[in-house]
């Protein structure tokens, strides 16, 4: 936990997430952006779901929800750019910023951002999210045997980040990828990828510095053993501009489900010449796993054999509005019978949900909603189911208990997988 906290500490320098975890205002109708006019605004707090009564019924509400939420800006942000960071939200929300749009998303399960920075004031300023989770064939799941809940069911922050720095623009993730190629027990042959957002000049050469601490491992003098890189280069990619860098752990200490769920601190600074310009902080076990037909499943090399449950994210009079006690809660059960495996079925489940997997060594099979049945000859469908793995995989990506990404199941209806 202290390696923990220093990488918190130093990322604080360049970054900065608040909580907007206090309270909302929220109706059960739809509400122009253009004024809220004589609304009769209830009191909530949110992760809030509004399906939470009657999600359990067949004729549950599917419609519009519209929430409000008044901030003042946070300090020191000349020069910084302010992004509105949600988790997850049911199932097509509009975002806007005293009056703005700063963000539109399609899709329940994975998260997303919104940039208020054009548009902030020093105080009183107005977040509305218009929401609903009316049926709608372009986007999936069209079917299945859950509810689709309704509301801001996961937390929401506001993120203070260099404008000239890692990016936050990538469909939601931490614009950090650490590629595993080869590890053994002997070593870890790894690449670190950071996407870049340039809007300034910088003065000299970009490159990182990474560093990699295993807290749980230490020599004869009680030292923490840690690694550290430098390097890399620039490069235009498709749609950032990237620094990457390979970098080789000799005798890696390595995540081995729940025989040892190894996990170390990887520190990633974007470097300006020798001036530090951002970082960002990742947790990543390092493990390799292989499927054989006849033989069944290995992690680093030796049988696993896979025993797991199913997990869906709702409760009893919460709907998908989980506390981090509810999930601890299922890990716990899960623990309890025994199980190394969870399909975290039909849908992206919370990014805290995987990170609790990987601490406890569970290996995960995660997966898109498209389940049942889709919509044929549909551009906009095909895109939304596309966009939703590509959430999925990049906001995941470092997660050591992830082994499968699912693409689709239970197709039926005529529908053609490809």
């Amino acid at each position: 936990m202290a390696i923990a906290a220093v990488a918190l500490g130093a990322m604080a320098q360049f970054r900065c997430t608040l909580p907007l975890d206090g309270d909302w205002q929220f109706v059960k109708h739809d509400v122009a952006p253009e004024g809220t006019g004589d609304v009769q605004w209830q009191q909530v707090r949110v992760p809030h779901c509004w399906n939470a009564e009657d999600g359990c019924t067949p004729e549950y509400y599917r419609g519009a929800g519209a929430y409000r939420y008044s901030f003042d800006a946070p300090k020191n942000i000349k020069g910084k750019r302010v992004v509105l960071h949600f988790e997850g939200v049911s199932q097509h929300a509009w975002v806007y910023v005293n009056g703005h749009l700063a963000g539109e998303h399609k899709g329940s399960f994975t998260a997303f951002n919104a940039d208020a920075t054009p548009y902030l004031k020093e105080k009183d300023n107005e977040l509305l999210v218009r929401v609903t989770n009316a049926k709608d064939e372009t986007i999936i799941p069209l079917a299945g045997d859950f509810t689709v809940f309704g509301g801001i069911y996961r937390p929401v922050s506001i993120e203070v980040v260099p404008r000239s720095g890692i990016t936050v623009n990538d469909h939601g993730s931490k614009g950090v990828f650490i590629k595993q190629n080869k590890v053994t027990a002997e070593e870890a042959q790894l690449e670190v990828l950071a996407k870049v957002d340039l809007t300034a000049q910088v003065k000299n050469k970009l490159s990182l510095r990474v560093v990699f601490t295993d807290d749980q491992r230490n020599d004869h003098t009680g030292t923490v053993k840690m690694f550290e890189f430098k390097g890399g280069t620039l490069q235009r990619g498709s749609d950032f501009y990237q620094v990457k860098l390979p970098v080789t752990i000799p005798n890696p200490h390595l995540w081995n489900g729940k025989k040892d769920a190894a996990m170390y601190t990887c520190q990633v600074y974007l470097m300006d010449g020798d001036k530090v310009i951002d970082m960002v902080a990742e947790q990543i076990g390092l493990r390799s796993f292989s499927i054989d037909h006849n033989k069944g499943f290995f992690l680093n090399g030796e049988s696993y054999p896979l025993r797991g449950v199913n997990r869906h994210q709702d409760r009893k009079g919460q709907g998908w509005a989980l506390s981090t006690a509810d999930h601890d809660e299922d890990m716990a059960m899960i623990k309890e019978i025994g199980a190394n495996t969870i399909r975290l079925a039909h849908y992206p489940h919370s990014q805290y949900f995987y990170s609790l997997c990987d601490r406890e060594g569970m290996l995960v099979w995660a997966e898109i909603p498209f389940i049942e049945k889709g919509t044929k000859d549909n551009a906009e469908f095909d895109n939304n189911t596309c966009e939703m793995l590509v959430e999925l995989i990049r906001q995941s990506y470092n997660h050591p208990s992830i082994f499968c990404w699912s693409l689709y199941n239970e197709l039926g209806d005529g529908t053609n997988p490809e």
